[in-house]
């Protein structure tokens, strides 16, 4: 095995470079979009993933969601895979946001979610609200 010559910093092959660039697109897809809405309520759109691999982005996403103040609008309508720490995640949000007399209102539907809140007894726990605009 030979060093590299100082001075010089070795490249990374073409497939491990479009591996990492891979995974930044995977992370970049896996953080919640938030916006301020103007009636001061910030709006959270969760994307697809909401499984364990999702959830500690997801959960800093809604931190920062949290820390505003504000009332806050969690969209589930588009997560398409969610498991045990999915749901972790928005009950402990229910649960921080009550704890900080923030107003949080989970909105949308989501089947995947539905079904997993039920098979796992959470169903009644998890308050969604279903919007028809």
């Amino acid at each position: 095995m030979t060093k590299p010559k100082s001075g010089k910093r070795s490249k990374q092959p073409p497939a491990v470079a479009a591996e990492v660039g891979v995974a930044l697109e995977a992370i970049a897809a896996a953080a919640p979009q938030a916006r301020l809405d103007a009636g001061a309520r910030t709006t959270v759109l969760l994307e697809p993933g909401l499984e364990v691999k999702d959830v500690e982005q997801v959960r800093q996403g809604l931190l920062d969601a949290l820390s505003r103040g504000s009332a806050i609008t969690v969209d589930v309508s588009r997560v398409g895979a969610i498991d045990t720490a999915g749901i972790q995640l928005l009950l402990a949000l229910q649960n921080e946001a009550a704890n900080r007399g923030i107003s949080l209102e989970i909105c949308g539907e989501s089947a995947p979610l539905t079904q997993a809140a039920m098979v796992l007894g959470m169903r009644e726990k998890i308050r969604i609200v279903t919007r028809r605009d």
